[in-house]
């Protein structure tokens, strides 16, 4: 189970560039690839791979990302 409003597939960025900051073509959108909750305290997480040479797959809470589509500029915008 993925924790949060996050479901396998989803475009997400970091809440930081889109929602706080300015977003840009270069703000980094990545897939949502699963997701839980840590063994020791129950933190949840939604592991998310991030394209290209320099991507990866990282953990983040979910309050850290939200869910984004590319308008026709190619700029990340956060969808509801």
């Amino acid at each position: 189970m993925i924790p949060g409003q996050f479901t396998r597939r989803d475009q997400v960025a970091m809440r930081r560039a889109v929602v706080d900051g300015t977003p840009h073509r270069n703000t980094a959108v990545g897939e949502v690839i699963g997701g839980g909750h840590t063994v020791n305290h129950g933190t949840p997480y939604v592991l998310v791979c991030w394209p290209g040479p320099e991507g990866g797959t990282d953990a983040y809470h979910p309050d850290r990302l939200v869910r984004v589509q590319r308008d026709a500029d190619g700029i990340p915008r956060a969808t509801a």
